[in-house]
């Protein structure tokens, strides 16, 4: 019996260990034309002093069950926003144990609507919870007509690395992210550029959950970032739509356009967006190193403009089989096409002399279209006494047939050992298909626990051709060496368990176990084994939270995760930026692996204050440059690092200076020990760094309110490299309409062009330095318009986590 069987029978003797006789009351809620009433309050009162016993919220289905129940006189009353309060005629409770069914509640809606009343108040942007920093794009004004990347660089705690197309949480790389609560298991290359071209308009909130608990994938040792899209359910037809126009350098526009309708026992959603971008940036890296006895200095300037469109849409429905049982299904489909031309020099020369021996001239056209469609199907089950089994089947396909063309437009030595490239082409072809089937399951445990458990299976199955043409007496010619097929085949089985409840009257609890096995197999297009890699691995997770009186609170969790090597960073890859540096991938990269601790304070729920550590070993880095002795070229590769060691202190503090000026600041610290050993020797750092992040909201009154964002990212730990310190200050203004007609914004990004990314390593023993810059277009004003229409009461519909949870292990 596998070590994933066995715990399945151990959740099972769990479950039937804690089935055991209670008294308890279920009923169900509806309006009057009989729909039910989901996520409705559900209170019972005590008919003796009308004390409230117990508090509940009914499910889609509008069923709801109190469990745990004494004897005594009781009735029952729910509220929900647009209706009228229902009461049940009082009841007694006897001796007997069993369930008790109480008689349908019939809310009845509010006759009289208030169309003239305009809700000016709003959402916080930071929402600190016990495990998680909630942010809500949509109190951000400044990122309205941005993207999905823009909120992320504009959040606490979070650094964007758009050269590395890398996300790091908390100081630490290595963060996964979800979709709607789908783990994606796209390459974080692929999915930077998806978050680029996601407009922000289109998203509900943005997760940052840094202690996951085992209920999630043990994947992403930096926490997981879950972006939650707008959904709307109230009766009848609502929706809402985003128009954005933009110029930095040059322009930018985009749009977002959803809506749901729901009726009877069918609920139907659709939602589409498209983002076309047309931006500059450049990129200027200079090295020296030891060759042939001399000191090499390359310099490179890379004048890049790239042009991306974006294209999503999604179609689904829930529909409600009966009562308790609730059918969704969903397709959905992605078009992101980026083309890339740039302008590249460099030359060569000895250190100290003026004149270069070797200078080039480069042009280099990118054309990388992406195309996915995606199928969900999920049937969620509640029964009378409110146990809920959850089961998702999801298939995701995507392909990608990009090309890369260098031509070297110009080419001048006085050293015949250097040889020139005249021209180069790659092709890569890459068809990717994703598989999950998962089932959840919950029950309580009595009076005051909860127990979730349940398994899943993640088949991975990618195709991978990548073709190298060098241009050799005017002909492209294939090179043998470089071009090659690989077949990437990875299975994941995981089953879990995780159980929440109260260990005393103030202080809650939740831990949980989980269980992953992963097989990875690559082989070559003629059968040759590549890499074939087996490991099982536990996950435990658990946190505490303790009151102290009203005000304070106390933390206290910890976790251990996992981040494997997606896909393109394992099979060959090449591609180069000039005639001597080269971009490849790395076959022998290692799974890594992190245990977290954290422990916090929180004062009246708006101040927090977090410590914690946390240990890594084969630490993922990647683009890390290589030389070999006597050797002019630069390989960038991701490689393992033996250990890293992270210290941290985070603080969340809100301050009201006036009544109509507020401010959220966010500060974080880190301390950072990192050992490896490589063939060209030891690498040992030690480094302190941090980021802050204070944004202040002006009511100007009238429907007007006015945002500044100020940020500051210090020197940042990049593998062997380092990132050097960043300001980022972002303003906004909005107009509110009256008579619910929409709102108005506009925004400039990077006021003072000080959002400038630069890099810097250097081994003496190898006599070898490397620094970078990438400067990005600066002061990019949008101005976007968005309105809301119909039914505009929110409820919340049931998460799908299915395969779509599976697309971070792609490339875009």
């Amino acid at each position: 019996m596998s070590a994933i069987s066995r715990l399945l029978c151990l959740l099972l003797l769990l479950e039937s260990s804690f089935s055991f006789a209670q008294r308890s009351l279920t009923g169900r809620v509806q309006s009057t034309n009989g729909q039910p009433l989901a996520f409705a309050n559900v209170l019972l009162i005590s008919a003796k002093d009308s004390s409230m016993a117990k508090g509940a919220v009914a499910n889609e289905a509008g069923l709801f069950a109190f469990e745990g129940l004494k004897t005594g006189q009781y009735l029952v009353t729910t509220s929900m926003v647009g209706y009228r309060n229902a009461y049940s005629a009082p009841f007694a409770l006897k001796d007997a144990e069993g369930t008790h069914q109480l008689a349908t509640l019939t809310a009845n809606a509010l006759e009289k609507q208030l169309n003239e009343v305009t809700v000016i108040a709003q959402k916080p942007i930071f929402e600190q919870q016990l495990d998680k920093l909630v942010i809500n794009p949509s109190a951000m004004m400044t990122a309205a007509g941005g993207s999905v990347l823009d909120v992320l660089e504009r959040s606490p705690g979070v650094r964007v690395d758009r050269q590395n197309s890398n996300i790091a949480l908390g100081g630490k790389s290595g963060v996964m992210v979800m979709l709607n609560g789908k783990l994606s298991r796209l390459p974080l290359e692929t999915l930077v550029q998806m978050l680029s071209g996601m407009n922000a308009d289109y998203v509900e909130t943005i997760e940052l959950i840094t202690n996951p608990s085992a209920r999630y994938d043990a994947e992403g040792n930096a926490g997981l970032i879950n972006i939650v899209l707008k959904r709307k359910q109230g009766e009848g037809t609502n929706g809402s739509f985003s128009l954005m126009a933009g110029y930095g350098k040059f322009e930018k526009t985009n749009g977002s356009f959803s809506i749901n309708h729901n009726r009877g026992r069918v609920n139907l959603f659709a939602n589409t967006s498209y983002n076309y971008d047309r931006g500059w940036f450049d990129f200027l890296p200079i090295r020296n190193q030891s060759v042939q006895g001399a000191i090499w200095r390359n310099e490179q300037y890379s004048d890049r403009y790239p042009i991306t469109k974006n294209a999503d849409f999604r179609v689904g429905a829930d529909i409600l089989l009966t009562k308790r049982t609730v059918l969704s299904a969903q397709v959905q489909g992605l078009l992101n096409k980026r083309d890339v031309i740039s302008y590249n020099s460099s030359n060569t020369r000895i250190a100290g002399q003026s004149q270069p021996f070797t200078t080039s001239e480069l042009t280099w056209m990118e054309d990388t279209p992406w195309r996915n469609w995606g199928a969900s199907v999920g049937l969620s089950h509640t029964t009378a006494r409110q146990h809920t089994l959850t089961i998702d089947a999801d298939y995701q396909w995507y392909e990608n047939n990009g090309i890369n063309t260098f031509d070297i437009t110009q080419f001048m030595t006085i050293d015949p050992s250097v040889l020139p490239i005249k021209s180069m082409k790659t092709t890569k072809e890459t068809g990717i298909q994703f598989g999950v089937l998962r089932a959840d399951y919950a029950r309580s445990l009595g009076k005051k626990w909860k127990m979730e458990s349940g398994f899943k299976i993640n088949l991975s199955h990618i195709d991978n051709a990548l073709g190298v043409e060098r241009n050799i007496d005017g002909l492209l010619t294939i090179d043998p060496d470089l071009t090659n097929k690989a077949l990437f085949r990875e299975t994941i089985g995981a089953a879990y368990a995780n159980f929440t409840g109260k260990l005393g009257p103030k202080t809650d609890f939740q831990g949980g176990l989980r269980a992953e096995n992963t097989h990875t197999n690559i082989q070559s297009a003629d059968g040759k084994p590549l890499l074939d890699r087996r490991y099982l691995n536990l996950f435990p997770s658990a946190s505490l939270k303790h009151q102290v009186g009203k005000l304070h609170t106390l933390n206290l969790a910890y976790s251990r995760r996992l981040t494997r090597p997606v896909f393109t960073e394992l099979i060959p890859n090449f591609f180069i930026t000039d005639p001597n540096t080269y971009y490849v991938g790395n076959i022998a990269l290692k799974p890594a692996y992190n245990s977290s601790l954290r422990a916090g304070y929180g004062f009246k729920g708006a101040y927090f204050f977090w410590v914690g550590y946390g240990r890594e070993r084969d630490v993922i880095n990647k683009h890390q440059p290589v030389t070999y002795p006597g050797r002019p070229e630069l390989i960038h590769i991701t490689q393992n690092f033996d250990r890293s060691d992270v210290l941290s202190v985070e603080i969340t503090f809100p301050l009201t200076l006036v009544s109509w000026w507020k401010v959220q600041n966010n500060l974080a610290g880190y301390y950072r020990s990192s050992q490896s050993q490589f063939d060209i020797g030891p690498f040992s750092q030690r480094i302190y760094y941090g980021n802050a992040n204070s944004v202040h909201i002006f009511n100007l009154g009238k429907r007007w309110t006015a945002e500044l964002n100020v940020q500051y990212l210090s020197l940042i730990p990049a593998g062997v490299m380092n990132l050097r310190s960043r300001t980022n200050v972002i303003a906004g203004i909005q107009k509110v309409l009256p008579n619910n007609k929409g709102m108005f914004r506009l925004n400039i990004n990077d006021i003072f062009w000080t959002n400038t990314l630069r890099w810097y390593t250097s081994f003496s023993t190898q006599q070898f330095d490397f620094q970078a810059k990438m400067k990005f277009e600066p002061r990019v004003v949008k101005l976007t318009y968005s309105c809301s229409f119909g039914n505009q009461k929110v409820k919340t519909t049931r998460q799908r986590r299915g395969a779509e949870e599976e697309r971070s292990r792609v490339q875009f």
